[in-house]
């Protein structure tokens, strides 16, 4: 098998990857809702935590370890989604395109601010997500702010991302 890399085929054209992480804290609305799925789902927390013997074979409660795992997968996936927006949840989602949207989370206002720099200079960038719920988001916000974008996920079809890049 051949294996290539981007620095040796493009050389110098490609500038050095920077990448710079900023920690912001969770919007009013995240704070809500994250300490509102915690409080819910307690039990779980608690019954994982004292289900720690996964591969205890004589246990007769192998069935019901697996279940509090998945339900603990559940609650962290519920977490993420919180931590992202909470628009990810539909029961939450208004439904329209405001500055109602980029207050709900606080990842959005960073996005909102760090964009209309990058704007402001000329630049380009890259945003990623492993939610395409996320991903529909961001296209709402990116449609109301007026900044051209470009939608890149699995449901694309090669060819079609072949010429839009």
């Amino acid at each position: 098998m051949l294996r290539r890399l981007k620095r040796e085929v493009l050389g110098d054209e490609l500038p050095p990857k920077i990448e710079t992480k900023v920690v912001v804290p969770l919007s009013k609305m995240q704070r809500f809702l994250y300490s509102a799925i915690l409080t819910q789902d307690l039990s779980a927390l608690i019954s994982a935590a004292g289900n720690t013997s996964v591969t205890d074979r004589k246990s007769t409660k192998r069935s019901a370890v697996p279940l509090e795992y998945a339900r603990l997968s559940s609650l962290l996936m519920h977490l993420r989604k919180v931590c992202n927006h909470p628009y990810m949840f539909k029961a939450m989602d208004p439904l329209e395109s405001d500055d109602r949207m980029v207050h709900a989370s606080s990842k959005l206002i960073v996005l909102d601010k760090l964009l209309t720099k990058l704007k402001a200079e000329g630049r380009k960038c890259l945003v990623y997500s492993q939610f395409t719920s996320m991903l529909d988001i961001l296209g709402d916000f990116l449609t109301m702010r007026g900044y051209k974008f470009l939608r890149l996920d699995g449901a694309t079809p090669a060819a079609r991302r072949r010429y839009e890049i």
